[in-house]
């Protein structure tokens, strides 16, 4: 759309000075430093020409034209190497100012939300169709489906977009009103839940394996703003046929978040349940632990102090062996001398008490040991299956120093 001669001198010194006071911010003096400028944000600046502002910058690679006035694209046509641009809450109304873009070959972003051209039905498929190197229209993905029905439609010629506006005068205040509503909207709904996320589903239900691989993780709650935006965009009558095909289409967007909202509550809920279980769990193979630990202690200090008393008493056998042989050798008189087979039958006994008293030592040492044997190989499954508990429950504690015995 061509401005009326008396405003566009005005319009055009205007972005002129704001082009200028964005390079004065930046501290860029030569002609090289816009020359190799990748990134311009002129929004807020009431811009509704650009004239020949943009002429220096050649390399830029996303401009940021959001929240001005502009009527006209005429301007960008020599940025070869513009990716990204954001025309959002302008006045764009003239599909023809749309095909200025295919100018530019390298564009890949496009955000031209809350124009008034975005009402019109057939906007997104218009843009599809001439801008054929897009991938992401209005912060959203152009899937292969789209490009496909696009591509069955008949060409649409920028006549065909006539979009579904009240009268001009209504139009012009309830715009300025946007600006400040959709501040508003976003901060609120970003300081809620940042972090949310859903899978937002491309084409029709049948065709959903299709083109799964076209759906891209966006937040929930930036879903739910850009329906909102979407529903105060098309501003039609109650009696308009599309109305009720899109709150259709709303309301069954809103379900399917809040289904996945609560399945994943749910899902969230069952988790804990299992690892409060766990741990409970755990709690009770500890202190089955801990008394099989006490127990073991216990039994090794008694067969330590049975095997104290055996060596106590073999010490005394010993000794009465000695004393015996002492007398013995005293006797001198050959009527007291000793009968040899009373001797030999004493020192049969005292050798059976011993080999006795070594076979019971023996035996209390091989019990010590099994029992020994018994409480590592308990103490190791005690290990491996905290271990395994800890990298279930992703527990960054340290393992428990082990009980060594000696």
């Amino acid at each position: 759309m061509t401005q009326p001669r008396a405003q566009a001198g005005p319009a055009v010194a205007a972005a002129t000075e704001a082009v200028e006071a964005v390079v004065r911010r930046n501290g860029w003096d030569a002609e090289e430093d816009l020359d190799g400028a990748r990134t311009l944000v002129l929004q807020r600046n009431g811009l509704e020409v650009l004239g020949d502002a943009l002429r220096p910058f050649r390399g830029l690679v996303k401009l940021d034209l959001s929240r001005n006035k502009l009527v006209s694209l005429e301007g960008l046509e020599h940025l070869e190497q513009l990716e990204t641009l954001n025309i959002y809450l302008n006045k764009i109304n003239d599909g023809r100012q749309l095909l200025l873009l295919r100018r530019n070959t390298e564009l890949r972003k496009l955000d031209a939300r809350l124009n008034p051209l975005v009402r019109s039905r057939l906007y997104r498929s218009f843009v599809i169709q001439q801008l054929e190197d897009l991938s992401t229209l209005d912060e959203q993905l152009i899937t292969a489906l789209e490009r496909r029905k696009a591509a069955q439609l008949p060409p649409i010629a920028p006549g065909d977009l006539r979009p579904n506006l009240h009268d001009d005068d209504e139009d012009e205040d309830e715009d300025d009103d946007d600006e400040d509503d959709e501040e508003e909207e976003e901060d609120n709904i970003r300081n809620n839940t940042e972090d949310d996320k859903v899978v937002v589903e491309s084409g029709e239900e049948e065709e959903h394996n299709e083109e799964e691989e076209d759906a891209a993780p966006l937040n929930a709650d930036q879903v739910l703003l850009d329906l909102l935006r979407h529903m105060r965009s098309l501003r039609m009558p109650v009696s308009t046929s599309g109305w009720e095909d899109t709150v259709a289409s709303v309301n069954e967007r809103l379900v399917r978040l809040v289904q996945a909202r609560k399945n994943e509550k749910q899902g969230i809920d069952a988790e804990r349940r299992a690892q409060n279980e766990q741990m409970a769990r755990i709690d009770q193979e500890r202190q089955t632990q801990m008394n099989t630990e006490h127990s073991l202690r216990d039994q090794v200090e008694l067969l330590v102090d049975r095997c104290t008393a055996l060596e106590h008493e073999k010490a005394a056998l010993q000794a009465e062996v000695e004393n015996a042989r002492h007398l013995a050798s005293q006797q001198q008189s050959p009527v007291v001398q000793v009968d040899d087979q009373a001797s030999k039958a004493l020192a049969g006994m005292l050798r059976e008490s011993h080999e006795a008293l070594i076979s019971s030592n023996e035996m209390l040492r091989e019990q010590l040991r099994e029992t020994k044997e018994q409480y590592a190989a308990d103490e190791e499954q005690w290990q491996r299956n905290f271990d395994h508990l800890r990298r279930t429950l992703g527990v960054s504690a340290a393992s428990p120093q082990p009980v060594h015995h000696e």
